[in-house]
């Protein structure tokens, strides 16, 4: 029976394991999470995120008050019309 079992397994391949010395002492996770991020870097890219709104909103402004501009000198030529066009005296 023995002979048996050793013929089966004879036509394996030699296989050799290297196996290595391992030196890790601590494993950690591949992605820290939320709260192991320096707070100074947080700081840095909301305050990199506010910057670059900086000329939009300036441009925004801009453009907003050329428009209430406009409006303001078309509804003062609209008054000036009316002012020249019934004049009202009181003597």
């Amino acid at each position: 029976m023995l002979l048996v079992l050793k013929e089966q397994n004879g036509y394996l391949a030699q296989v050799e394991v290297n196996k290595m010395l391992c030196l890790v002492g601590d494993v950690a996770a591949e992605v820290s999470p939320n709260d192991a991020v320096p707070g100074w870097v947080v700081l840095l890219v909301e305050l990199l995120k506010l910057g670059s709104n900086v000329l939009l909103y300036v441009v925004f402004l801009h453009g907003l008050c050329g428009t209430v501009h406009g409006v303001l000198l078309h509804l003062l030529g609209h008054v000036s019309v009316l002012d020249h066009r019934f004049p009202v005296r009181h003597c």
